[in-house]
């Protein structure tokens, strides 16, 4: 394998990024289940996932946390992730990121925001001081299964959120295969529900003692 290489995403990454979310997330029951009924084709329903993927990218870029994983210039996984409590959005961040064209497609949108704020509630509301949230993990479908979800996590993640004062990372994740995946990883799960018939798990990772690592 190349060389697999860590850093903080800029600006210009924003629309490779946006593909890599929208590729991996495309089948995903959070979206797929929730997003289908609004979309006649699957190409209008992955052209909207990349414009909602870029607003999320280019904001979190600018005023979140979004670190990539990268061979040979190819971005093959990223992770986007605020700061409880100090991480803040304005609809003038939302709008300078790219958000207008997301807005066309008012009912998908009207009916997305609100699921995903009720799936990330326990982990933003319960989670203690100092913690982070991970809205975003993914790996290229291309490239799991090669050690680079748990290279990524403990080479890059925790390290750059302790750094900054982190002592715990909440996330929410819609399968089994994640839940198995996050475990391995330190993480523990510390709610279940549902929402519109779509799984929802909370985990946190704390990070008093460092993070357990084993195989992916």
């Amino acid at each position: 394998m190349s060389q697999l290489t860590f850093r903080n995403a800029t600006p210009a990454d924003a629309r490779q990024v946006a593909s890599l979310l929208t590729a991996s997330f495309a089948n995903y029951p959070m979206y797929r289940t929730i997003l289908n009924r609004f979309f006649k084709t699957n190409e209008a329903y992955y052209n909207y996932l990349n414009k909602l993927h870029y607003v999320q990218a280019m904001t979190n870029i600018r005023k979140g946390h979004c670190l990539v994983a990268e061979i040979n210039g190819t971005i093959i996984a990223t992770a986007v992730m605020q700061e409880l409590g100090k991480t803040h959005f304005t609809l003038t961040d939302y709008l300078r990121s790219g958000a207008l064209p997301v807005l066309q497609y008012l009912r998908p949108t009207l009916h997305f925001l609100p699921f995903l704020e009720k799936s990330s509630l326990q982990a933003k509301t319960n989670a203690p001081a100092h913690s982070w949230y991970l809205e975003s993990y993914v790996v290229h479908p291309q490239w799991q299964g090669q050690q680079i979800g748990s290279r990524f996590f403990h080479e890059s993640i925790f390290p750059y959120i302790t750094q900054k004062g982190a002592q715990s990372l909440a996330l929410v994740t819609n399968t089994h295969d994640n839940c198995r995946f996050y475990t391995r990883h330190g993480f523990t799960q510390t709610h279940y529900h549902q929402i519109q018939n779509v799984d929802v798990w909370t985990f946190i990772a704390k990070f008093q003692q460092p993070p357990s690592r084993t195989n992916e």
